[in-house]
């Protein structure tokens, strides 16, 4: 595996994914953690730096992170 993360080499902007999440409302309480965990797990897969960020609904996920961000909302 490689990439811009196990290269210690991940400076641009195009190295980096961004996830906005939205906590489901019945979310267990080791949610964020688990979040955390995904997002550890995806840099590595990906050889990206993923970072994210938990918006409190829809509506301010959409108007958070660029045009590039993933947002991800509970069903």
């Amino acid at each position: 595996m490689s990439g811009a993360v196990l290269e210690g080499t991940a400076t641009h902007p195009a190295d980096v994914l961004e996830l906005i999440v939205v906590q489901p409302a019945a979310a267990p309480a080791d949610w964020e953690q688990g979040v955390t965990t995904l997002v550890t797990q995806l840099s590595r897969d990906l050889g990206n730096v993923v970072v994210h960020r938990c918006a409190h609904d829809a509506e301010e996920a959409q108007a958070m992170g660029g045009s590039g961000a993933v947002r991800v909302f509970p069903l």
